[in-house]
């Protein structure tokens, strides 16, 4: 699937809450299970004690060599070209995010924050960065999920195909209530 032009300007906003002071990560997180995307997100958990449960990285940030992460449940690798999420990718997220591990993505890693957070279960959080502002936490739940499969729905692909492979009855779930949230916006309510 692709990302369109369009579809950019909207994913330049924050998709959850911006947290601008990281230091307060640690009180805000303790107890949960933490899905940490993008190299400068997952190395400042570390350094803040977070250990996320899954990191999504790919050795680099702002498109320049960074630092490699050392994973505490060792690395999957995926392949994840610039503004696309592919099935293969997606599959190795949700692996990832069930077992615990890490992925390494050659390519970029930035949309892979939709399948890992609908892989997520219901009280997980998600980490992003979000440039020059701060970090944004999502919590996974039926909300955030149907959003992020909106999200999803408007990439050019087939989202339904990467939806119910890789989801199941979720997919179909998210989809049904995209479908009913797609038909009250434009029909008023059914």
């Amino acid at each position: 699937m692709r990302l369109p032009k369009e579809l950019r300007t909207l994913l330049a906003s924050p998709r959850g809450i911006l947290v601008e002071d990281d230091s307060v990560l640690p009180e805000l997180l303790k107890g949960r299970e933490v899905v940490a995307v993008g190299d400068v997100t997952a190395k400042r958990c570390l350094e803040l004690g977070i250990v996320p449960r899954t990191a999504i990285f790919d050795g680099r940030t702002r498109r320049s060599e960074w630092v490699e992460l050392s994973a505490p449940n060792g690395v999957l690798k995926a392949v994840n070209p610039p503004g696309r999420i592919c099935l293969e990718a997606a599959r190795v997220v949700k692996e990832a995010v069930k077992e615990g591990r890490w992925v390494k993505v050659e390519g970029e890693e930035d949309l892979l924050a939709m399948p890992a957070l609908l892989a997520s279960e219901d009280g997980w959080v998600l980490l992003y960065g979000q440039p020059g502002a701060g970090v944004v936490l999502v919590e996974a739940n039926e909300h955030t999920k149907a959003h992020f499969a909106e999200l999803l729905a408007l990439c050019e692909g087939d989202a339904e195909d990467l939806l119910e492979e890789l989801y199941g009855d979720l997919g179909e779930a998210l989809l049904r209530e995209l479908d009913e949230g797609l038909y009250g916006l434009l029909f008023g309510e059914p």
